[in-house]
């Protein structure tokens, strides 16, 4: 597990934890405030409960950048060992409600490639041990928003083109949470079938290009970073 640290506008320095879901190296952030913790697109890994229970975390928010399965596989782990709140936006909350959504498929294919490559058997196990699933949000937002969690304050706006429900989050303007709508110099993936290069041109990248060039960047992939040293925005003439 990875420690990053941000300082909020007032100085305050905020510890933030990471735990990578290796098959697709999907991020899971994890930010604990006295008792309570915030867990960004939760992931399965027992070092989060150690990590919970050390702090006396008693209450936990699970917060969704948007629906798909490796940003979401940990939601109900973490709602049988925790009291927890599921927080997500109007659209993210009615598609992660429907089992046939919740698919795994993008990381089915890539342990499917990686046991052409070595002749492993990922695959057979992951399907074997996945069981479909819905979730059911206990906060909804409308977007934009603002709302307070934790002490800190959060902006909401929806950033579609990845996928519909996907969002973005600007806490105490000091860093923005984008899931896979913005990852360090890597394009974003609009080749789903619920993905809309349209949408991500039109919407997603005029408000990335709007927001504090300051602001470190929470990704759904890989590491944190500058949004300013972000090279894929510049790449867009809009």
């Amino acid at each position: 597990m990875d420690l990053f640290e941000i300082k909020l506008n007032n100085e305050t320095r905020l510890d933030v934890y990471r735990s990578v879901y290796t098959p697709v190296n999907s991020n899971m952030f994890i930010i604990i405030r006295g008792e309570e913790a915030l867990i960004i697109d939760p992931n399965i890994n027992e070092e989060v409960i150690d990590l919970l229970h050390k702090h006396n975390v008693n209450e936990v928010y699970i917060l969704l950048s948007h629906e798909h399965y490796d940003h979401t596989s940990g939601v109900l782990w973490l709602q049988s060992l925790f009291d927890t709140k599921l927080i997500c936006n109007r659209i993210c909350a009615e598609i992660v409600a429907q089992q046939k959504y919740n698919n795994p498929m993008l990381v089915a294919l890539v342990l499917a490639d990686k046991d052409k490559q070595d002749g492993g058997n990922r695959y057979a196990e992951f399907k074997k041990s996945f069981k479909p699933y819905t979730l059911k949000a206990d906060k909804i937002y409308d977007t934009p928003c603002v709302f307070q969690l934790m002490g800190m304050t959060f902006k909401g706006s929806q950033t579609p083109g990845h996928s519909p429900g996907s969002w973005c989050l600007v806490v105490d303007d000091a860093f923005v949470i984008t899931g896979d709508t913005l990852i360090k110099d890597t394009p974003v993936v609009i080749r789903f079938i619920e993905s809309r290069e349209q949408d991500y041109r039109n919407i997603a990248i005029p408000y990335l290009k709007s927001l504090n060039p300051e602001l470190m960047v929470l990704p759904g992939h890989f590491d944190p970073f500058i949004l300013k040293d972000n090279n894929i925005l510049h790449t867009y003439n809009v």
